[in-house]
């Protein structure tokens, strides 16, 4: 039978293992939510290219050709459409990792470890 010191120091040593794993998920979480952000932010960039080129057109040619306009902005829309792709694969990325974080529920509470004493413990008082 081991210790009850040797059970703490264990659960300890488990608990702060699985802390660090935690914080590691934590952190590969927080990297892949910039990520989405950067892709969010390209996006609108690419949206604004779109609005800008079409207005060009509008402007030099005194109306839309759906063909002109297409042509224009073809490599944008197959960008944003790529974009979108990793959006959704990067929100589906997150929401893995969110429910493996969520799930851990192996901590346990150092509060209900009592020391219930050794016969050791017991003769060394009297």
């Amino acid at each position: 039978m081991t210790p009850p010191f040797d059970d703490l120091f264990n659960k300890v040593k488990q608990n702060t293992s699985k802390a660090a794993e935690k914080v590691n998920l934590a952190t590969k979480i927080a990297k892949l939510r910039v990520e989405l952000q950067t892709q969010k932010a390209e996006r609108e960039r690419h949206l604004k290219s779109i609005g800008e080129k079409t207005y060009a057109i509008f402007c030099r040619d005194k109306s839309l050709d759906s063909k002109v306009v297409l042509e224009e902005v073809s490599t944008e829309l197959n960008l944003i459409d790529r974009i979108d792709k990793h959006m959704d694969e990067l929100q589906t990325e997150i929401s893995h990792m969110q429910s493996d974080f969520r799930s851990e529920k192996d901590v346990v509470d150092a509060a209900g470890v009592r020391d219930t004493g050794d016969a050791d413990d017991e003769s060394e008082d009297e």
